[in-house]
């Protein structure tokens, strides 16, 4: 299973956004990005890639949609947390059919915070409708498969889907085989990079019928990378 989950948390509040962000780190389970304005959350998205966006829609100031929208164009359609009423969140489900969010009053607890937040993730993640577009071919991660150009479709295993989500989530960056390797079979692992080499090698099989001779995975000093930003 995938690791640490990374979050964008928007708040104006320094009291909350600082409790918030003490309280989220001590699960060990979030790397946590803080904005304390809506305006340049864009900017955020340009080098970085988000699991879960939680914000206070009051910050919006009734411009929730148009923020909607704006994480749509920079390509995000993961969870997104709201602390507003039941009515808000209500309205805003019903104009984005497919979305995945939530609210939560305030004051909450954080238990109910991360219950929230794991409940989104885990519907994320194994959702049939999740489609990632990669080059000229489709991965669906929850079913674990991918569709080639030539409307072929190639069933994945677990490891090889956990591999390709990891490598996608960080597409602008070179994974070293170590970090794959630990972040794929957990941080105990004792499996050498030669395991890693092998499921490459077969994910790189599956798929070549699409890319006419380029890799889907390309091979960097120490390490492995998607293909170059130009193709997503």
């Amino acid at each position: 299973m995938l690791q640490r989950k990374n979050l964008l948390l928007v708040e104006d509040d320094t009291i909350v956004l600082s409790a918030l962000c003490e309280l989220l780190l001590a699960s060990d389970e979030y790397f946590i990005t803080k904005a304390k304005n809506c305006d340049d959350v864009h900017l955020f998205f340009k080098d970085n890639h988000f699991d879960l966006v939680i914000l206070n829609p009051k910050m919006l100031k009734g411009s929730v949609q148009n923020f909607l929208d704006l994480l749509f164009q920079v390509g995000f359609s993961g969870p997104i947390i709201f602390s507003c009423s039941v009515k808000e969140i209500t309205e805003l489900e019903e104009q984005n059919t497919g979305r995945l969010l939530a609210c939560l009053q305030r004051p909450f607890k954080i238990v109910s915070l991360l219950e929230c937040m794991r409940r989104l993730l885990s519907k994320y993640e194994f959702s049939s409708e999740v489609i990632i577009s990669i080059g000229n071919i489709q991965f669906c991660p929850g079913s674990k498969l991918i569709k080639l150009q030539n409307g072929q479709t190639v069933n994945l295993t677990e490891k090889e889907t956990n591999i390709l989500k990891y490598l996608y989530r960080y597409r602008d960056r070179i994974v070293s085989k170590e970090v794959l390797l630990n972040e794929v079979w957990s941080h105990t692992t004792s499996l050498t990079t030669h395991t890693l080499e092998t499921y490459i090698y077969r994910l790189r099989k599956k798929v070549r019928v699409s890319f006419a001779g380029d890799e889907l995975i390309v091979t960097k000093k120490g390490g492995y990378q998607l293909l170059p930003k130009k193709a997503f």
